[in-house]
């Protein structure tokens, strides 16, 4: 099968799994198609079954990580349960491997899409907290509130601030996007304290154009001097919409977009998404349901009998990930949290050969091992033996987990945080 004719069969076959319009199937093939990043099955000169590859940078600070998004995961119907995709799933995680990238990421669509791949090696790994907000919350008010308590005479000069915040929707009808949100994206993402996924300029511009086409909206807010201090992106349906991510220089530039955006939304509810160790808000169990985004402002009305807790802790997983190159993973983990110090021997299929890890202030060294001193080390009491899987599993834990395996094992959460991706 020619180049040209593989191209029009996924594209096909895209169209029929996931009723794409054209122009949206367009921009993901003309910009993310490549015959070296696809992988295909076809049966009687016909494409049955593919899936498309595309690499994302995960980072913190000047450590970085190469992972491999897998999209538009397709088999047509009549070909499906025939272990098509589980072969070409396989191939991927074996070539990706060869490739020197670190993971394999994807988004399941459904509960049942995720235990079909927990069987087939990924494991939940990036999470969201849910915040839900009816249409009459008002964000100016919970942010007067929250400066107020902490300090009045500063209070008074942020809430001009927030009043002096110019609110507005991006319109890329005219298919041009300003330079400007793009470059804000990308610094935010660049500069942040947590290991997030670092989009190219060009992937911000591709994204919000694609989200454009699917009937979504973006959003920004500017100060005085026309300067951009936050990004938002989201999804509209009937009753709801979904902030999927926000860029915010701070914490007032975020309340602002939030109620513009509430404005804005013709009487939906809200559902805002966030990184769970970005997310600082807490919220108050009783007979009645409190919410706020410091604990400072959920204090005020707490009883003896009711209980704060961060809701952070209660994230929902949203993607899943497959490790193929652990030695680099753990390298990024120790960079990231570098009071770890902890001996890992990660067993292999075969019996006794392994690889064995020495992690401390910052460090990671690692070197094959096998035979008699494979067996010495297993039998090391200092030493933590784990097959690849349940490192990946430990590692990516539930962040309400975390402090039980922090203590069991000594090996901290990985927490990675990705957005704005072909969904």
């Amino acid at each position: 099968m020619n180049p040209d004719e593989i191209k029009r069969q996924m594209m096909l076959l895209w169209k029929k799994t996931f009723h794409d319009t054209d122009e949206y199937v367009n921009l993901i093939f003309d910009n993310y198609y490549s015959l070296d990043r696809i992988e295909y099955h076809e049966i009687d000169g016909k494409i049955v079954s593919a899936l498309m590859e595309v690499p994302y940078n995960f980072g913190w600070k000047n450590h970085q990580l190469i992972g491999m998004y897998l999209c538009g995961l397709m088999t047509d119907q009549q070909y499906r349960r025939h272990g098509i995709m589980q072969m070409l799933l396989e191939r991927t995680v074996e070539k990706v491997k060869k490739a020197g990238y670190a993971f394999c990421f994807l988004i399941p669509a459904n509960k049942g899409l995720v235990k079909y791949y927990s069987v087939n090696g990924y494991s939940n790994a990036f999470y969201r907290v849910v915040n839900r907000y009816t249409e009459l919350h008002d964000f100016r008010h919970e942010y007067n509130t929250f400066v107020m308590n902490n300090n009045e005479r500063t209070g008074e000069l942020k809430m001009k601030f927030y009043d002096s915040l110019w609110f507005e929707k991006i319109i890329l009808s005219d298919n041009n996007i300003s330079n400007n949100v793009i470059d804000f994206i990308y610094d935010k993402e660049n500069n942040s304290e947590f290991i997030v996924m670092r989009h190219s300029r060009k992937d911000i511009e591709l994204f919000l154009r694609e989200n454009y086409l699917s009937n979504n909206s973006s959003y920004i807010v500017k100060d005085k001097e026309d300067k951009i201090t936050a990004v938002a992106v989201t999804e509209n349906d009937d009753n709801v919409t979904s902030v999927l991510h926000i860029y915010a220089a701070d914490l007032c530039s975020k309340m602002r977009i939030l109620d513009g955006i509430r404005l804005d939304g013709d009487g939906r509810a809200l559902l805002l998404y966030e990184y769970p160790e970005a997310s600082h808000r807490t919220a108050l169990w009783s007979r009645s349901y409190v919410a706020g985004s410091d604990t400072s402002l959920v204090s005020l009305v707490t009883q003896t009998s009711e209980r704060v807790y961060n809701v952070a802790a209660h994230a929902n997983p949203y993607g899943m990930v497959q490790f193929v190159d652990i030695s680099a993973v753990l390298s990024l983990l120790a960079d990231w949290k570098r009071e770890m110090k902890i001996n890992l021997l990660v067993r292999e299929v075969r019996d006794n050969v392994g690889c064995y890890f020495q992690i401390d202030r910052g460090k990671c060294v690692d070197r094959s091992v096998s035979g008699i001193e494979f067996e010495r080390l297993e039998k090391d009491s200092s030493v933590l033996t784990l097959t690849a899987y349940q490192l990946q599993e430990i590692l990516c834990r539930r962040p309400d987990a975390d402090r039980l395996i922090m203590e069991a094992f000594g090996l901290p959460r990985l927490g990675l945080d990705m957005c704005l991706l072909l969904d």
